[in-house]
């Protein structure tokens, strides 16, 4: 179960709606429709920390063995990325925190809120 921060509402994580518009993986809170976003980012965090060892093995084994060996490294260090944070997320799982505003958003002419 999920609470949001702003109404303290608690809802399962199927009932959120992706925000129109935003590219930042912002959500909407289905009692209040506020803008949040899951806290950390568990699979940016670990793609990104793991791409500097990804990238010694790349430069050290898979230059010697060749193009197919690259691309299963490529796919290891993916799908490997993404169990660990499946994993992560398991054990200590991502909050939900109110999301700051967005300079890219599309200009909203209309404040509507659905209720």
């Amino acid at each position: 179960m999920l609470e949001c921060p702003s109404c303290h509402s608690k809802f399962k994580s199927s009932m959120l709606r992706a925000e129109w518009g935003s590219s930042k993986g912002r959500v909407l809170c289905p009692a209040c429709n506020k803008s949040l976003h899951f806290s950390p980012p568990y699979p940016l965090i670990i793609l990104w920390g793991s791409f500097p060892v990804f990238l010694y093995f790349l430069l050290t084994r898979g230059i010697r063995e060749g193009w197919f060996s690259s691309i299963k490294m490529l796919l290891a260090w993916v799908v490997g990325s993404v169990l660990v944070s499946v994993y992560i997320s398991q054990i200590k799982p991502p909050v939900l925190k109110p999301s700051p505003p967005d300079d890219d958003a599309p200009i909203e002419l209309f404040k509507r809120e659905d209720k």
